[in-house]
């Protein structure tokens, strides 16, 4: 595994001078965006990146010192890319309604627009964690004819079933006790769900738990067709389904998803 420090590119043009250069060897390349400090659910992305192509590259929002470096070079990374600030917003809209995810999506949509313009990947990968961002991004890949592969890597999860996050080191030890329930509920409620039983009732009786487990509120609990997030009434089976929800738990908002298999 890459030990080194990767090569930090914040111009453009010299992004494309070194991409000019991979490419010639005629080597597959791969975009892996990440939001905020590398963490372990970070690491699994990048894994799943360098399977996938030859080439990897981070790119990142936010200042990068050389200790975020560091860790990104032990994980495949070859190049971060991190521009100065990528801003504005698109009208490609996918997330369902009342999830309250709509508006953040417009904003990262944009982003991620403009980086596969920027970098012009041959894979981009994103976490299975969002997957309202990951249908979105597949939409849009499609709807704009893009020669781009969207990659699902797995979600990345500590012994407790809490996903790995960057807003978990916001939570105060008693809420970081709360905070698995979430994934453990939609679990259980996934399981029901595979067996048969009404959505209606099943989602009904997961808020009413959730709502009833400490967390300072509960956003939503949904049902969606897992290619488009489309809400559904019953269960099939033979068509790939996602049980979502999201709480508050002081000041970090939760979410996750789980697959309902049959």
């Amino acid at each position: 595994m890459q030990s080194s420090i990767p090569q930090i590119v914040r111009d453009t043009n010299q992004l494309r001078r070194l991409l000019r250069d991979w490419r010639r060897d005629g080597g597959t390349i791969a975009l892996a965006p990440i939001n905020g400090g590398p963490h372990d659910g970070h690491t699994g992305l990048l894994e799943t990146a360098k399977r996938h192509a030859r080439k990897v590259i981070v790119s990142v929002f936010d200042d990068v010192d050389i200790t975020q470096a560091a860790l990104l070079g032990r994980t495949s990374c070859d190049l971060i890319f991190a521009p100065q600030s990528i801003t504005g917003k698109t009208r490609v809209k996918v997330a369902p309604s009342g999830s309250g995810d709509k508006v953040s999506l417009d904003t990262k949509t944009t982003q991620i627009a403009r980086l596969f313009g920027q970098v012009q990947p041959d894979i981009a990968v994103f976490g299975e964690r969002d997957w309202f961002q990951l249908v979105t991004l597949r939409q849009m890949v499609k709807d704009l004819a893009l020669p781009i592969r969207i990659v699902s890597a797995p979600t990345i999860r500590e012994k407790d079933g809490l996903a790995v996050s960057s807003r978990n080191a916001l939570l105060t030890p008693e809420d970081r006790v709360i905070a698995p329930t979430l994934h453990k509920v939609l679990t259980a409620s996934a399981k029901l769900l595979a067996l048969g039983n009404p959505i209606e009732s099943v989602t009904a009786a997961t808020y009413k738990f959730l709502s009833e487990s400490n967390f300072s509120s509960v956003e939503y609990v949904m049902v969606l067709r897992a290619y488009d997030l489309a809400p559904i009434s019953t269960f099939n089976p033979a068509k790939p389904a996602r049980l979502a929800g999201a709480v508050q738990l002081g000041r970090v908002r939760l979410t996750d998803n789980v697959p309902i298999t049959g």
